[in-house]
């Protein structure tokens, strides 16, 4: 889980771009009062006070500590702005009711915008699985650069593979583990790629089909039809389970 702690809302898609998963940013000066937020929601939308989401990037802006600033926050009161992250397991993460405190006066808790909040008051963020996520991953298969791949992959998954003596196809444990039999696998399919057919995303589970086509140095050439069954934690590759087509000669079918 990366986390980035920016002062300006603005530089969001730079922050999606590096691969952050939450940005933290200050004030919008006082876009959060009527009638201002809506001028501020034109200028910095969608980065007005509160909680938004860009692609795979949280961004959180907070409701600033000061009164100034163009225009000035008539009939308000400096506030300092407490925020919780909660760690949990599976496919989410939570960020805490918000809580603001004027100095010398009461604190008041508030729930911010979100996909949905549990009856703790905790707003559910959900960090998992996206569209623009299994392109990146699909591109860097396609890459064949390992460092690039394993990046996705979290320390303790699991690869079952679409051969091997199990019936459920070869079981490789762990990142290591995963990363010696794709760096083999590359060294003999030179130019193997997977191009994208379908996908669909469900939860924290994942399933891509795709074309697998490639050339191993003693001659055997791919080209079947295949999916892979993802598991994620978060937005790492916890399972992958491939499938592909076994292509058989029409006298024997």
């Amino acid at each position: 889980f990366r986390l980035l702690l920016a002062h300006n809302p603005k530089i969001a898609p730079l922050a999606e771009q590096a691969g952050f998963d939450l940005q933290l940013s200050g004030h919008t000066h006082a876009g959060q009062f009527f009638p201002w937020t809506f001028v501020i929601h034109l200028v910095h939308g969608p980065h007005a006070a509160g909680l938004s989401r860009r692609g795979r990037l949280w961004v959180y802006v907070s409701a600033g500590t000061g009164t100034w600033g163009p225009p000035v926050r008539l009939g308000t009161r400096p506030e300092l702005t407490l925020l919780r992250l909660v760690a949990a397991n599976g496919p989410t993460a939570l960020l805490k009711s918000v809580t603001r405190q004027p100095p010398g006066g009461a604190a008041t808790t508030s729930t911010t915008r979100a996909e949905r909040s549990n009856r703790h008051g905790e707003i559910t963020m959900t960090i998992g699985p996206t569209p623009a996520l299994m392109k990146q991953v699909n591109e860097a298969f396609n890459s064949r650069d390992v460092d690039r791949i394993m990046a996705f992959f979290a320390e303790d998954c699991t690869f079952l593979m679409a051969r091997g003596p199990e019936p459920e196809g070869r079981r490789v444990q762990g990142k290591a583990a995963v990363r010696k039999v794709l760096a083999d696998r590359f060294r003999v399919i030179t130019d193997m790629r997977w191009d994208h057919v379908d996908a669909f995303i469900t939860g924290n589970r994942a399933v891509t089909v795709w074309m697998v086509t490639g050339t191993g140095v003693e001659g055997e050439k791919l080209n079947y039809r295949g999916c892979d069954l993802y598991e994620f934690r978060g937005d790492k590759i916890l399972n992958k389970d491939t499938y592909w087509k076994l292509v058989e000669h029409r006298d024997r079918l």
